[in-house]
């Protein structure tokens, strides 16, 4: 704006100094259009001056705005630049937490098992020293249990003298009680585990253990004698003269009965080289369990014609079940619906062993 302005007072001085002779009267002297000329230059130079005053304000009050956007465009993109290094710096720290906060979850869920293993350990160490500590006194007790004879064991079992008589001839001093049937006190229809270790009450129904008969009769030569009653109170017997039992990995089986002698029949021959089976452990080659349809537990072969153990029966054989009873259907005398009043089972050292 100033500069147009400018320029057009330069115009206009210029047509004045170009026209005056026209314009100014004829009379007017040299001295005048010196002065005019001079106030003219004065004129155009004080305009000049301001206008360049003017110009250089104006550009002065142009550039600072300019300066400044520039010097503000710079900070900011010096503070852009720290704060995009800042949220680069923050993301790899919240990376950086997270990582840290799994890896302690995970340790975390680590630590909680191998406390549940180590409570586990802890109870299984438990049960292990527990069984330790009943296998030890059981062992103590077998050791008791094993001596050179039979008589070593009188603190579990009682010695039985058998009485001399026409059907027991060759009885004589030194038997020991291992099995006893009288009157259906004890309940003989149990697990594994109590057949393993024994039962009852020796002065009265029992049974010594598996374990215990093993123990026995793999430390010397034995023989056994079994005697059975009726309920027409018929007394019987039949003997072995070299009974044996296997031990526990053998699962107990009637590994030996040697020659038979009696008038009660042989009707343990069928039960030779069987397993024990109790009804949670079937060992026989039956296709069904023996022992839990007799409710009882014997060396059973499919199912056999003996069952000493088998359920005690107080009535008359008419009112009972076929084949579930005190059972030895070895000759005439009873078949295998026959339940007997009572049996007894004894062993002793042979007197003369084999070389």
């Amino acid at each position: 704006m100033a500069y147009r302005t400018h320029n057009l007072i330069v115009l206009l001085v210029f047509l004045l100094a170009v026209k005056g002779p026209s314009i100014v009267q004829p009379q007017q002297s040299t001295d005048d259009k010196s002065n005019i000329n001079n106030q003219t230059q004065a004129i155009q130079s004080d305009i000049e001056n301001k206008s360049t005053t003017q110009s250089s304000s104006a550009g002065a009050a142009r550039n600072t705005p300019k300066n400044n956007n520039r010097q503000l465009s710079s900070l900011i993109r010096r503070l852009s630049y720290h704060l995009e290094r800042q949220k680069d710096v923050m993301k790899r720290q919240e990376a950086d937490i997270l990582r840290l906060q799994a890896d302690k979850s995970a340790l975390a869920r680590e630590c909680d098992q191998n406390k549940r293993y180590t409570d586990e350990l802890i109870a299984q160490i438990a049960e292990l020293r527990s069984k330790l500590n009943a296998e030890q006194s059981s062992m103590e007790q077998l050791k008791q249990c094993a001596p050179r004879n039979c008589l070593a064991v009188a603190k579990r079992t009682q010695q039985v003298e058998a009485s001399p008589s026409q059907d027991e001839s060759q009885a004589d001093a030194g038997w020991t009680v291992i099995q006893r049937r009288i009157d259906g006190s004890v309940n003989f229809y149990r697990n594994w585990s109590d057949y393993q270790i024994g039962f009852g009450n020796n002065q009265d129904e029992f049974f010594i253990g598996l374990e215990t008969l093993h123990q026995l009769t793999s430390a010397k030569e034995h023989e056994l004698h079994i005697r059975l009653t009726d309920f027409a109170n018929e007394t019987r017997f039949a003997e072995y003269n070299q009974f044996l039992v296997g031990n526990a990995q053998e699962l107990y089986e009637l590994k030996s009965l040697g020659n038979y002698s009696g008038n009660a029949g042989n009707a343990l021959i069928y039960n030779l080289q069987q397993k024990f089976s109790t009804y949670d452990r079937d060992n026989d080659y039956d296709e069904d369990n023996c022992a839990a349809d007799m409710h009882s537990a014997w060396w059973y072969r499919a199912c056999g014609a003996s069952d000493l153990n088998g359920v005690y029966v107080k009535q008359s054989v008419t009112d009972y079940r076929a084949d579930k009873g005190i059972l030895w259907a070895g000759s005439d005398w009873h078949d295998w619906e026959y339940s007997f009043k009572s049996v007894t089972m004894m062993i002793r050292p042979k007197l003369v062993s084999r070389n």
